[in-house]
């Protein structure tokens, strides 16, 4: 169980106006102890948002705690990813929501994960994870850009001429 700063509840956080949205990433840090999927977090312009705990509030924390929370909870930044949302207004209501209520952290159902990818998907209408460990997320980015340097034929994919 994590013993170092959190964040603060994401029951108090009222900045929601000043929420533009404009940077939004899914963040991957190490997880803890024998957790080898990590631990992801939700950046959105200069907060941090997480899951901490097994029945509790989301949390959140200021850019500039992000870098105390990795030190005092033993943590490196894995990787991170930036999504372009589309509607802005409806990640923003999801947030809200989602700040408000308890989250039921089940390990691998209704973990971290699926709380980033329940806001960003309400923005983005396709974040999709293909696994509900953090760290695979990496590989479904790659294949990304992979992809995006193909085209799909009837036989496959093919490289861009």
């Amino acid at each position: 169980m994590p013993t170092g700063f959190q964040g603060f509840s994401g029951k108090s956080f009222i900045n929601y106006n000043a929420l533009s949205f404009s940077k939004v990433e899914a963040v991957v840090v190490s997880g803890d102890g024998p957790n080898l999927c990590g631990h992801m977090m939700l950046r959105v312009d200069n907060y941090y948002f997480h899951i901490s705990g097994v029945y509790n509030y989301p949390m959140y924390m200021m850019a500039a705690q992000f870098d105390a929370y990795l030190k005092q909870n033993r943590k490196t930044e894995l990787f991170r990813t930036r999504r372009i949302l589309r509607n802005r207004n409806a990640a923003r209501d999801k947030l809200k929501i989602l700040l408000s209520e308890k989250w039921l952290w089940l390990i691998i159902p209704n973990n971290c994960t699926d709380f980033v990818e329940e806001v960003i998907g309400a923005g983005e209408n396709d974040f999709g994870l293909i696994s509900n460990c953090p760290t695979q997320l990496s590989i479904k980015i790659q294949q990304e850009i992979r992809r995006r340097k193909m085209v799909l034929t009837r036989r496959g994919y093919r490289a861009r001429r």
